[in-house]
């Protein structure tokens, strides 16, 4: 079920129009559908948070149970230290104009 709302979060995204009108049509109207699949994508988040960890401590032998939740958890953490030095240095690419114009792509 979280990799079905991934996947129509995603596509949802990319095309907000996505199955209401022509690719590109819509213009600021698409705010509306961007915002509810952006709120699909939260509950897929959600729900594979919830039960990412309570399948790794089923199906883990007791003695590697809390080591592999661990593990999860610091995986999560690192993927943020990742994009938040990734976006620094996208910003670090121009001013500020550029940035709210170009970079945010």
């Amino acid at each position: 079920m979280a990799a079905i709302l991934f996947f129509v979060s995603s596509l949802g995204s990319a095309f907000p129009e996505f199955g209401l009108a022509p690719i590109g049509s819509m213009g600021p109207s698409a705010l509306t559908p961007f915002i509810v699949y952006r709120i699909l994508a939260g509950i897929g988040v959600g729900i594979a948070s919830m039960l990412s960890p309570l399948y790794i401590a089923e199906i883990a032998p007791p003695a590697q149970r809390g080591r592999l939740v661990t593990y999860q958890q610091i995986a999560i953490v690192s993927g943020m230290v990742v994009v938040y030095f990734v976006n620094w240095a996208i910003a670090a690419q121009g001013d500020d104009a550029w940035v709210l114009s170009t970079g945010w792509r």
